[in-house]
């Protein structure tokens, strides 16, 4: 499989893939994401778009498309990497989108059973560096993923169901390299350096949900 090309480490089913988008595509995307002004949610440590909408009861879909602007050019590379082709619809048909600023991140967390246990991620305008953790020692950091403009993360199987996940909260991030960094050798030489310092950065995070209602179907089948 083409996907497996870019796996990280043995250890565990990460996948990354540099300049997954090109500087256009990656323009034109941001572009169109903060033209969209109203589809943002304040949270407390970022904010976040939901599309084609949030989840209903935290657990649903309304069967709805995604815009045009997420899926031209991202799901014809998805479907040549293989990277939802064992899923049930085949494809992603959620998107969240987050705002991380300087200084912002996120917490150890795991997504849940609510989604297939794949996330593909894609990054916009600057850097980040992704941990995983065990949920027995959610402090203790087992593996770190540098996320560069443009690239694509891919975490799927056991890692997404037997691990945490987080980015620090912090201006920069220090003592980068080989030894901690897993994807070291797949980042240009641009990133291949001890210290780096972060920018305002799109987490774009292609997702397929389980549990999916045709509301408009049952609209008209109720008239």
């Amino acid at each position: 499989m083409a996907l497996e090309l870019f796996r990280v480490d043995p250890r565990f089913e990460v996948y990354y893939i540099p300049s997954f988008l090109n500087a256009q595509e990656q323009s034109s995307m941001t572009e169109k994401i903060y033209a969209l002004d109203r589809k943002w949610v304040q949270l407390k440590n970022r904010r976040v778009q939901a599309h084609p909408n949030s989840l209903l009861g935290g657990t649903t879909l309304a069967k709805a498309p995604l815009p045009d602007f997420l899926t031209r050019t991202v799901f014809d590379k998805f479907e040549t990497l293989g990277i939802f082709r064992n899923t049930a619809h085949r494809r992603a048909n959620h998107v969240l989108v987050n705002e991380y600023r300087p200084g912002q991140g996120i917490p150890p967390h795991e997504d849940g059973d609510v989604y297939f246990p794949l996330v593909a991620t894609l990054t916009l305008g600057s850097h980040c560096v992704y941990h995983l953790y065990s949920k027995d020692q959610p402090r203790q950091i087992l593996a770190s993923i540098l996320q560069e403009p443009g690239s694509c993360l891919v975490t799927c199987g056991a890692t997404y169901s037997k691990y945490l996940h987080g980015i620090d909260e912090v201006q920069e991030d220090a003592d980068l390299s080989a030894d901690n960094i897993l994807n070291w050798d797949f980042l240009s030489e641009e990133y291949q350096v001890p210290k780096l310092t972060r920018g305002t950065r799109l987490s774009l995070t292609y997702r397929e949900v389980n549990k999916v209602k045709n509301f408009m179907a049952l609209s008209r089948d109720m008239r």
